[in-house]
């Protein structure tokens, strides 16, 4: 029997292997392995890991949420809980990219106004300083109307497939509505050019999914397989002949919500093997800590042995070796640790000063914890 953590891991094992594609794909030309035919073509488009992510995150949201009561202080705490799961490992990203420049003389300050707008997601003209974190900067904005959608209740779904059917229908325009509010606010035309990223729409597709997960869990075997393997052939086929290749709700997000899905029942009758579920634990930090551990790796190699060792498939295998340990690393003393201590410290320290103010002013709160 299959049980529900089960489930869960063979979605945490794809969160790992859509990381592991990331990695692969900005690494084959620094690492000149994009020589290697079989790597080439398997890694070529590793990019489709983000529109994997999207999706995944779409259809947490669905399963972290079902039994969470509305209200602000539900939609509050949600969001303060995102936040602070992604915040603490990105500001340290962030400010080793900058160290590292810093180091080389490619930039004249550690931290300046355009590193700390990017720390706090507004980044210059909608490009962070560690060029990766643009994927963070759009989870955000769907985090906050994920919390919106909270506060609504009862109305959750019905607000968010609203908010949905308006980024669909205003796609076509979304030029003239982002110079439109630049007019008047750079910050918030920031945003709305966030929402409509062609990315964004795939978080919906998780939500669809998520809400249809109930109906899923309930198919049998025999037809679950058949299911499995229409699913993981149409990504193969779109994969292989680049069938509207490239990236987004409307290209490699097709193919992605089908091997989604796939996935989905999968965990429903079969066992995930343990290395990719360990893999999709440490995923984010995979995912945002490679390029600098890579690039920090060969510079220190060039330095002590001069120049010329930090190519080919072998120093490949080493350094991505070295990531993992590091990304475990990380996992274990900054994702869970240290950000559950700032997120503790923050709601504490919120929780204060709601209470000082309404004790003022006379009126009941609810505990943000």
């Amino acid at each position: 029997m299959i049980t529900s953590n089960s489930r869960i891991e063979s979605i945490q094992a794809l969160r790992g292997i859509a990381a592991l594609m990331v990695v692969v794909f900005h690494l084959m030309t620094p690492a000149a392995i994009n020589g290697y035919e079989v790597i080439s073509k398997i890694f070529s488009h590793g990019y489709i890991g983000v529109d994997i992510f999207f999706i995944i995150s779409g259809f947490i949201m669905v399963l972290s949420t079902s039994k969470i009561a509305g209200g602000i202080a539900s939609g509050y705490n949600f969001f303060v809980k995102r936040f602070f799961r992604i915040w603490p490992l990105y500001v340290i990203a962030t400010i080793a990219w900058s160290t590292l420049y810093y180091t080389q003389g490619w930039t004249a300050k550690i931290i300046d106004l355009q590193i700390l707008k990017s720390i706090f997601f507004i980044p210059k003209d909608g490009v962070p300083f560690y060029s990766i974190g643009w994927t963070l900067d759009i989870e955000i904005v769907f985090y906050l109307i994920f919390a919106t959608s909270i506060i609504f209740g009862k109305y959750k779904w019905t607000y968010l497939i609203a908010t949905a059917f308006l980024i669909y229908i205003t796609k076509d325009a979304q030029h003239q509505i982002t110079e439109g509010i630049a007019s008047t606010s750079k910050l918030w035309a920031q945003i709305v050019s966030r929402i409509f990223n062609p990315h964004f729409l795939e978080f919906y597709t998780g939500i669809v999914i998520g809400l249809a997960y109930p109906k899923l869990r309930l198919i049998n075997k025999n037809i679950s397989i058949s299911i499995i393997l229409i699913c993981t052939s149409f990504f193969l086929w779109q994969y292989s002949l680049e069938f509207k290749a490239h990236a987004g709700f409307y290209g490699w997000g097709i193919g992605c919500t089908s091997l989604f899905i796939a996935v989905v029942i999968y965990g429903e009758h079969f066992k995930t093997p343990k290395f990719f579920v360990w893999l999709g634990k440490i995923s984010y930090s995979l995912y945002l800590l490679h390029t600098i551990v890579y690039h920090a790796l060969r510079l220190t190699i060039d330095k002590v042995f001069g120049e010329g060792y930090t190519s080919g498939l072998g120093y490949f295998s080493f350094s991505l070796s070295i990531i993992f340990i590091l990304s475990w690393a990380s996992q274990a003393y900054i994702e869970t640790r240290l950000s559950n201590f700032i997120k503790s410290k923050y709601i504490e320290y919120s929780y204060f000063i709601f209470k000082k103010i309404t004790k003022e002013n006379k009126l009941p709160i609810s505990n943000v914890n």
